[in-house]
């Protein structure tokens, strides 16, 4: 395969990347799990506590989610903080 058309299908193949991506953007929207990620950062740079208190945990498997943040990694959280 000769440079020159390796070059025009590197050149095809990253606008074709670029146009998927592009409306991958702008037709995606964001999901309310990226909210519960934020919420843990946002309780600790306020109230000093890293509580998901947007999930309701009360009298389910979850209880205590509202106090505490186990179930993602905690330098995210400490890290969105500060």
């Amino acid at each position: 395969m000769s440079p020159i058309r390796k070059i025009v299908c590197l050149t095809v193949a990253l606008l074709l990347w670029t146009v998927l991506v592009s409306a991958l953007v702008v037709s995606d929207v964001p999901w309310s799990n990226e909210a519960w990620s934020a919420i843990p950062a946002l309780n600790l740079a306020t109230n000093g506590y890293m509580g998901t208190t947007v999930l309701a945990s009360q009298g389910t498997w979850l209880r205590g989610l509202d106090a505490h943040t186990y179930w993602i990694v905690p330098a995210h959280p400490l890290v969105q903080a500060t």
